[in-house]
């Protein structure tokens, strides 16, 4: 995660912040590249998705888009096991 974060920082996507509740952590926060290049991303992903999904039916649509509050907390449930124990348990 380090080198991850370094590589962010060095790129100006990320600034590294003293969290001032515990000075052992460190907290990040999006620069303004890094929330541009977000944006892009985003904009690219949904109109990526866009076609496939124009294909299915209303009621396919509407149940994928019911599912994924459920699946935002799945895939943070997975992200944090993996982070506590080094994989998925």
């Amino acid at each position: 995660m380090t080198t991850l974060v370094a590589r962010l920082a060095e790129q100006g996507l990320v600034e590294r912040q003293g969290d001032p509740t515990d000075g052992r952590a460190v907290l990040l926060a999006l620069t303004p590249a890094g929330a541009d290049l977000l944006d892009q991303r985003r904009a690219a992903r949904a109109e990526r998705l866009s076609g496939p999904l124009s294909r299915l039916a209303d009621d396919d649509v509407r149940r994928i888009t019911n599912a994924l509050p459920a699946l935002a907390r799945l895939a943070g449930v997975l992200t944090h096991s993996q982070n506590r124990h080094g994989g998925i348990s």
